[in-house]
Parts: structure tokens; C-alpha cells; sequence
């Protein structure tokens, strides 16, 4: 088993390694995808919040949820989101499994039915 390291922050500002583990010998079967986050200004506390974009790459077999976000489908509507995007841009939040019983939650570009899609390979079984 291999694994893929990388750290959070916690609430008292230190950092904290999060560990996710690959059932194969190399990190194949990664899918690509564009993550929005906050960009957190360590000085400021009382600043605007600002966002930017990623890239980040998930093993679908950690993925617990998908789940539309309206959230941020609000902020880019009042302009508070990334500039550039296009208002039409959809959400979707991933929650992913960890091997210590922890979870990883991210947000993505993209509507909930083509990021289960590209996560899978075939479309979502309506409901």
C-alpha cells in the first residue's frame, strides 16, 4: 500500500498530517480536478475573504460523498468568489475518507453529475 501525505491546519493555527492510503503500488487512477479554496491571510484576521483555484488529483475510492455546493454558487454570484468565472459555474463538495478514520472535505469546479462522471465513468442512476 502507498500513501499520499499532506497537512491541515488545525483550529490552534499548527499544522497537522493527514494520511490517505493507496490500495495499489502507484498513485494511477487519480482524477484531476480544479479545487476552490480560501486563501487564508495569516496577518489579517479581519480581512475580505479571497479565493483561488488548484489543481488537486482524488483516488475515487476515498470519495464518501458528493454533494452540490450553493454556497459558493452564492458567493460567485455577488462577485465574491474568483474573478473570471463564468456566473453559470456550478459546485460540488467532496468529502473523502482517511485512513484514520478522519475525512477531507474540498470543493470543486463543476456540476455534482459530471463530477460523479468523470469520477466513475458513467452517469449518475437518477433518483
Amino acid at each position: 500500500m502507498a500513501c499520499c501525505v499532506f497537512f491541515m491546519k488545525a483550529e490552534s493555527g499548527t499544522l497537522k498530517p493527514r494520511t490517505f492510503m493507496h490500495k495499489g503500488g502507484e498513485m494511477d487512477g487519480l482524477i484531476k480536478f480544479t479545487e476552490v479554496f480560501e486563501e487564508r491571510a495569516a496577518h489579517n484576521r479581519d480581512s475580505k475573504k479571497r479565493f483561488a483555484l488548484r489543481s488537486v488529483y482524488i483516488n475515487p475510492s476515498y470519495v464518501v460523498t458528493l454533494r452540490e455546493n450553493d454556497r459558493y454558487k452564492k458567493l460567485l454570484l455577488h462577485s465574491e468568489l474568483v474573478e473570471g468565472l463564468d456566473e453559470r459555474q456550478e459546485f460540488t463538495s467532496i468529502t473523502l475518507a482517511g485512513a484514520d478514520r478522519s475525512s477531507h472535505s474540498l470543493t470543486v469546479v463543476g456540476d455534482l453529475d459530471i463530477i460523479f462522471e468523470k469520477l466513475y465513468g458513467r452517469p449518475r442512476r437518477a433518483q
